[in-house]
């Protein structure tokens, strides 16, 4: 792994959580905590595409029952990207007992071969104690956002020329400046910057103006193609019935759903069973089985079909009175009443079935609010 960067190692992990999904093995295991430990060490690497790689890791710890590992390694990546949707995940592992986490190989291991050997440095030599005051008055005046990128930049200077002289090369890291910076460090006035950044758009603009149709016509297939598969993955649980309802203790399908799941069943809360608009993240990014979650959310007792008279609600005041007519009975009152008359005089079976609704244990489980709750219905 001498010559390779950062990036490619994890490339390397990401092929190794490939044979981990499909069988735990310890070796396997410890070949990707070693590398795993390697790369976050660089400075340059990513801490979003780390915290990717470690939920993997973590979800397949969470697989195999590890938990002590898999909380490890969730809190881990959390760390690294504090927007990752494990939250509720890692809450429901420390519920869990100390003495009852099932530990596998420690999360910190690393092999020899992946150590880092850094070459030694003369600190004396290389610290002037002068110029790092001078640096850090100076970096004061220009702010915080100019002092952090410094000390970045910096870190991975430091890292790598302290490297073997087989290591990979740093990646290019994106420098922020403000125009200022820039016109200082390039010898330019900003009129000159200006102009010069001016004829690069509309360089650009002119060629995009005169491939207009072609990309459209790429950017329309690609949507398209898009939609085709986001419907496709949709149009088995399109209209799905289901006949069975179970009534499961809570704790017996708390470790089933995953936090996307979750958010997905969370959705679902009043929305018609025709699926007629789902976000197309549920498909892209979650890669949700919509029938598989929809039935197993109705057997943990998560999901259970809205009441006819939640059907009824989404009715006009006007097609209720048609309803009621239809049957031979005058509607009258407000859409309350009109509700009630039809519930206790018209047959309302082909009112079923038409809505999903999260029960008790639902809202409960998945942390569901109704922010529309102090609405009235006119």
């Amino acid at each position: 792994m001498a010559h390779l960067s950062p990036y490619e190692i994890n490339n390397y992990i990401s092929e190794l959580l490939d044979t981990l999904e499909v069988s735990f093995s310890v070796d396997t295991e410890k070949a990707i905590l070693s590398k795993l430990n390697r790369i976050d060490s660089y400075p340059d690497m990513s801490k979003y595409q780390l915290s990717l790689t470690k939920k993997r890791l973590a979800d397949c710890y969470k697989k195999n029952r590890i938990t002590g590992n898999a909380l490890e390694l969730y809190q881990a990546a959390l760390s690294d990207n504090k927007n990752l949707p494990v939250k509720r995940i890692v809450k429901t592992l420390l519920a869990i007992p100390q003495n009852e986490l099932i530990y596998s190989t420690d999360t910190n291991y690393i092999s020899e071969e992946d150590m880092i050997q850094h070459k030694p440095k003369d600190f004396d030599k290389e610290y002037d104690p002068d110029y790092e005051q001078q640096l850090h008055n100076t970096m004061g005046k220009l702010g915080k956002d100019y002092q952090h990128e410094y000390d970045r930049l910096r870190n991975i200077h430091n890292f790598y020329s302290s490297l073997p002289e087989d290591a990979p090369a740093p990646t290019s890291p994106a420098v922020k400046r403000a125009s200022s910076m820039h016109a200082s460090t390039t010898g330019m006035t900003e009129e000159e910057l200006a102009a010069m950044r001016q004829k690069y758009m509309d360089d650009v603009n002119k060629e995009y103006e005169g491939r207009w149709d072609e990309f459209t016509a790429k950017s329309m297939a690609k949507s398209k193609a898009a939609q085709n598969k986001h419907e496709a993955a949709l149009k088995p649980a399109r209209n799905i019935i289901i006949n069975h309802v179970a009534n499961l203790p809570t704790d017996t399908f708390a470790m089933e759903f995953t936090e996307q799941e979750l958010l997905f069943v969370k959705y679902l809360h009043h929305k018609p069973v025709s699926l007629d608009y789902i976000p197309g993240y549920f498909t892209f990014e979650y890669h949700i089985d919509y029938c598989k979650v929809i039935i197993s959310a109705f057997d943990s007792g998560l999901l259970c079909y809205a009441p006819v008279s939640f059907t009824l609600s989404k009715l006009s005041v006007p097609n209720l009175k048609d309803l009621l007519n239809k049957n031979g009975i005058k509607g009258s009152g407000k859409k309350a009443d009109l509700i009630n008359t039809v519930l206790f005089s018209v047959n309302t079976n082909c009112f079923e079935k038409k809505y999903y609704e999260l029960t008790p244990k639902g809202i409960e489980f998945t942390g569901y609010e109704d922010i529309y709750h102090h609405k009235e219905e006119k």
